[in-house]
């Protein structure tokens, strides 16, 4: 997928967030599927940025590494400014 990079950035954030706010008996392809479903980010769209997100090493075998902690953290704070 061809992204700006404001927009890779931003749906990153929403991605990041989602994936961390999972309820536990969610799948990954669970919060792809409702993320969808919601028209905040595409199928197509999810996983390429799933894909980027792992090859950062932000989210490894179903889990955030610190690094990945670190980016939730400024994503959250990121949309606090809009609250």
């Amino acid at each position: 997928m061809k992204f700006s990079n404001e927009d890779r950035e931003l749906l990153t954030r929403v991605l990041l967030l989602a994936l961390y706010n999972k309820k536990e008996e969610d799948t990954i392809q669970d919060v792809l599927v409702e993320l969808d479903g919601l028209q905040a980010i595409s199928l197509d769209e999810s996983k390429a940025l799933l894909k980027e997100i792992k090859r950062d090493s932000l989210f490894v075998e179903g889990s955030f590494t610190p690094i990945g902690l670190e980016r939730v953290k400024e994503a959250q704070n990121f949309f606090q400014q809009f609250k």
